[in-house]
């Protein structure tokens, strides 16, 4: 099993879940040698062709996205393609891909996000590097329709993301080239963004997710340094206000030292 898939991989693997012993680490890695194919350099493919090999290596069925089901996605950079896999069907666990029918490749650094509104299930793809365009898929076209831009001239990239409701949040990120703290919300019934209050500290790369749809908390992201945000800050929505709940420099420590 170390040979197939290389003795750093499974090192890596085993101290991730080195404090779950419920988890089968064999079980794991099959699951993701379905996904990614792991090989080594020796046949002489360069990294972007052995991102096509393993992209298409995926197993491919004829299985439409239905509004109506739920589902696990993704956006490929730099593909026209979509993968998704029906998180509600227990025997069917591979994933699909679906060839898009636009115009323009998946930019680096955008955003996806999924949610359910008047019990439909949207996707939608937000920026990514050289872009503020926003687009929900279509899935009876095959097609990414645009919508209102995210706000910024040239680009808004690397942001942390989340829904409550039929709203869009992101935070943080790359605004026209510069790390920022802006934060803003875009309502998908009505196809508007606008403002809410920054952040304390602007970081990228971030983790956002909603509590209660009531607030809203930003975890991690990488500082104007180009170090690691150890800064946990919560949003009340109601308020349209942040706090700085917690800092996490001692649970971060506790945890690489285990590494």
């Amino acid at each position: 099993m170390e040979k197939k898939f290389g003795k750093e991989f499974v090192v890596l693997i085993r101290k991730t879940l080195s404090m779950d012993k419920n988890v089968d680490l064999n079980d794991i890695i099959e699951e993701i040698s379905y996904l990614i194919k792991i090989k080594g350099n020796e046949d002489g493919l360069s990294i972007m062709d052995k991102k096509k090999k393993n992209l298409n290596s995926i197993v491919k069925m004829n299985i439409p996205l239905d509004r109506q089901l739920k589902f696990l996605h993704c956006f490929p950079e730099l593909y026209q393609k979509l993968l998704y896999v029906n998180i509600q069907d227990k025997i069917q666990t591979f994933f699909q891909i679906q060839d898009l029918n636009v115009d323009f490749i998946i930019p680096v650094d955008h955003r996806t996000i999924s949610l359910i509104s008047n019990g439909q299930y949207l996707i939608f793809l937000l920026g990514g590097k050289n872009t503020n365009y926003v687009y929900m898929y279509n899935p009876e076209k095959k097609v990414l329709e645009q919508k209102e831009n995210m706000i910024g001239n040239l680009e808004r990239r690397s942001f942390g993301i989340c829904s409550i409701r039929n709203l869009i949040y992101v935070a943080g990120g790359y605004l026209d080239n510069e790390i920022t703290k802006s934060c803003e919300c875009f309502d998908i019934l009505t196809n508007y963004w606008c403002k809410i209050r920054p952040l304390i500290e602007p970081s990228t790369d971030n983790s956002l997710c909603s509590y209660n749809e009531k607030y809203l908390f930003k975890f991690g992201g990488q500082l104007l340094t180009f170090t690691l945000c150890q800064m946990i800050e919560k949003y009340d929505v109601g308020k349209d206000k942040w706090y700085v709940i917690n800092y996490i420099v001692d649970l971060f420590k506790s945890v690489m030292r285990k590494f």
